[in-house]
């Protein structure tokens, strides 16, 4: 008997195919000798078809810049294992959180969770890891160039993961925030004081990574046709020397001073961009 209801008499065999229903099953055999004397033996049987809940509590995004992660779920499972790509990242019996390394790309997590009947229910989650920063080039300007009117420049970024936006900054000051892979902009010298500014390109990617190129360039609108005046010491025309010359160049100039050189037998020795200019000249080397 299942449940007071009869799976059939046998005489010989003795063995039934019966059907438990979820929940717990009263199952009654009930045996006759040959004088018609009955034995019975009652056996209680649970059938757990119930699929334990399962939640993923982190990571809750689908595209990272860090490789490390942790992995979190909510179950009501007697336990429940990680795979990476296939690959077991551990069982466990309770807390439910794995630490794991991702591979750049795309990483295929899936959470089994078993309840004590051998029933379990599964969840996936497909994070990528995109760890490298955008490529960004800059046409029209160059670092320590010198420019004048109006300048057109051009930003080109690329990322194999998408772009999510691009910003060009003159100084402190924000001049354009482009969500598109390239763009033009025209910058107006003639509003700008003359002298040496910084023009700061920022591309920043889906995934959080950045990439940025500092320029410093010289805006230079004026009328001025007058060289710098120069004056150099730590040397002097036609003595003879034969140990480590510190020679100092002092320049000035109503525009600014870009930069100083030092060419030694029409070939350039060193160039330097910093005040007090100061250059090292090794006679020996």
């Amino acid at each position: 008997f299942l449940n007071t209801t009869s799976q059939g008499s046998q005489t010989s065999g003795f063995s039934w195919v019966i059907t438990l229903t979820n929940g717990t099953n009263n199952l009654t055999i009930v045996g006759y000798d040959d004088l018609g004397n009955p034995s019975q033996n009652i056996q209680f049987i649970i059938l757990d078809l119930t699929i334990p809940n399962l939640t993923i509590l982190s990571p809750t995004i689908s595209l990272t810049n860090q490789s490390q992660q942790i992995v979190s779920v909510d179950t009501n499972a007697q336990s429940a294992v990680l795979l990476q790509d296939g690959i077991s990242q551990g069982s466990l019996s309770s807390g439910f959180s794995w630490s794991i390394t991702l591979q750049e790309g795309m990483n295929n997590l899936t959470i089994m969770a078993y309840a004590a009947s051998g029933s379990f229910a599964i969840d996936t989650l497909l994070l990528s890891l995109d760890s490298i920063a955008p490529s960004l080039s800059i046409n029209g300007v160059e670092n320590d160039g010198i420019y004048s009117d109006s300048v057109d420049i051009q930003v080109i970024t690329e990322d194999g993961g998408g772009v999510a936006y691009t910003e060009l900054w003159f100084e402190n000051q924000l001049l354009v925030n482009q969500s598109s892979s390239s763009f033009n902009y025209t910058l107006d010298t003639t509003t700008r004081f003359d002298g040496a500014h910084v023009l700061i390109v920022i591309s920043y990617d889906l995934a959080g990574n950045k990439y940025s190129i500092t320029l410093t360039i010289w805006i230079n609108n004026s009328s001025d046709q007058t060289a710098p005046s120069v004056t150099v010491s730590g040397i002097s025309n036609g003595q003879i020397y034969d140990d480590i010359l510190t020679i100092t160049i002092t320049a000035s100039d109503s525009s600014g001073i870009n930069r100083a050189e030092l060419y030694l037998d029409d070939e350039l020795f060193d160039i330097d961009s910093e005040y007090p200019y100061q250059f090292i000249l090794d006679i020996f080397s």
